[in-house]
């Protein structure tokens, strides 16, 4: 399986990320490397409107069975696994670029994971009140990217956006070790379901 993994890098008053610590701590202790059926790359995307366009840039020629995208849901306690991502941006990025609310691509319409439901659910299941389904990306950065990748993969790749849970600012919050694992199983649970 050929797998992409994101984080965004520090924004705002995140002088580092928890999508990019816990992207970090997957890599670092290994965790994603374990399967032997995993050929994967990743990357931290500055939180700017052009890194990611320019990023998609970059690799638009290479295919992907699977493309995970981090980014942190600011002060949130659970992680959330986002089901749609919406045809709208807004927000200031680290460069200033204030789109003021408007369309990704005009005409176009919301866009919806290919990974089915049930999948994620089970993954829900098995871990109670660390992670939930979300079908609010919001209009910033996360919402832009994971809909940019969804309009721009072949229908061969599936795309999959997940809120990290803020351990930075809210000490309820799921743990960067626990989100990290619950990604790893999320992975395997993927690669044995849909990936074969």
């Amino acid at each position: 399986m050929k797998l992409l993994i994101t984080a965004f890098g520090p924004f705002q008053e995140f002088t580092q990320n928890p999508s990019e610590l816990v992207l970090k701590a997957l890599v670092k202790d290994g965790i994603i490397q374990k399967n032997p059926n995993f050929v994967i790359s990743h990357e931290i995307l500055p939180v700017s409107y052009s890194s990611v366009d320019s990023y998609h840039e970059t690799w638009k020629n290479q295919q992907y069975d699977l493309i995970i995208h981090l980014g942190v849901a600011t002060n949130e306690t659970k992680m959330r696994i986002e089901i749609l991502a919406k045809n709208f941006k807004a927000g200031k990025d680290i460069n200033g670029v204030d789109p003021k609310s408007i369309p990704i691509i005009q005409g176009a319409k919301d866009a919806i994971t290919q990974i089915q439901l049930p999948i994620l659910n089970e993954i829900c299941e098995k871990h109670p009140n660390k992670i939930q389904l979300s079908y609010d990306a919001g209009t910033y950065l996360c919402n832009y990217l994971y809909y940019q990748s969804m309009m721009r993969c072949t229908r061969d790749t599936k795309v999959l956006f997940i809120h990290i849970a803020d351990f930075i600012n809210n000490s309820e919050a799921v743990n960067l070790e626990d989100q990290a694992m619950i990604l790893s199983d999320l992975l395997r649970m993927l690669n044995l379901r849909i990936l074969r």
